[in-house]
């Protein structure tokens, strides 16, 4: 009995760090890009700010405070990203809710409804999301939404 479970906890944990990046993970390569594009965006509008980029789990992939940004984007952008990433769709929709009457969303805790927040797919797959803090709220949207232009991966 004791081999047995060896041999399925083997079996569960060589599978585990032997598979492959599937079609809906983000590789390197496109976060790299993501953060690139979305800094030099955000360099050419003048605007210091700080960009999040999460996974499909709302994990950290890259983040990235440019000199001279507020202290509070930090936390602005990275609440951003997870809040397009949990709901699977931009900021600005929730934002949008929200200011249409939909004040019971004011009762989601650890939820950013402010634009700037963009969530990014493939194959119809949510993989991840951008957030951006530091200048007006559609500015961060435009820098976040530069970013994910620039890659292979689209935004809903």
């Amino acid at each position: 009995m004791k081999t047995l479970f060896l041999l399925l906890a083997f079996t569960f944990c060589h599978s585990a760090f032997t598979q492959t990046a599937d079609t809906t993970s983000v590789a390197a390569l496109q976060t790299q890009t993501l953060m690139h594009e979305a800094l030099k965006e955000a360099e050419r509008l003048k605007l210091p700010v700080s960009v999040c980029i999460l996974d499909a789990g709302g994990h950290l992939l890259a983040f990235q405070r440019m000199e001279g940004a507020p202290l509070s984007s930090i936390v602005l952008s990275q609440e951003k990203a997870k809040t397009a990433c949990h709901f699977q769709l931009p900021s600005k929709q929730l934002e949008d809710w929200l200011n249409s009457g939909g004040q019971r969303m004011l009762t989601l805790p650890g939820y950013l409804l402010i634009e700037g927040g963009i969530p990014f797919f493939r194959n119809g797959k949510c993989v991840g999301a951008i957030g951006v803090s530091g200048g007006s709220s559609q500015q961060d949207a435009q820098i976040a939404q530069k970013g994910i232009s620039a890659t292979s991966l689209g935004s809903k």
